[in-house]
């Protein structure tokens, strides 16, 4: 998905919640992996698909570096720590 194209699926900042600048490409990253989601044969969500994600920051034009990533990776972990408070766990 081009960058313009991932913008337009994005509300503008002010219509939906406060974005720091210098957070902003790591949630336009975000939203562009939204396919990329691995999930466990019981339905469970596991984590992003790596080199999937890889795909979209080659070919959306994403800065390749290891502070975006970084930042994908936290939203990563509370989307699983979010998914997560809701389930029973298995013993």
């Amino acid at each position: 998905m081009a960058p313009a194209a991932i913008d337009a699926l994005l509300l503008p900042q002010e219509e939906a919640f406060p974005v720091l600048p210098e957070n902003w490409e790591a949630c336009r990253l975000y939203q562009a992996v939204g396919t990329a989601w691995r999930y466990g044969m019981m339905g469970e969500l596991l984590g992003l698909d790596y080199p999937g994600v890889e795909v979209v920051i080659r070919r959306g034009g994403f800065a390749d570096s290891p502070e975006l990533f970084a930042q994908l990776q936290l939203m990563e972990r509370i989307t699983l720590d979010e998914h997560r408070k809701g389930r029973p766990r298995k013993h």
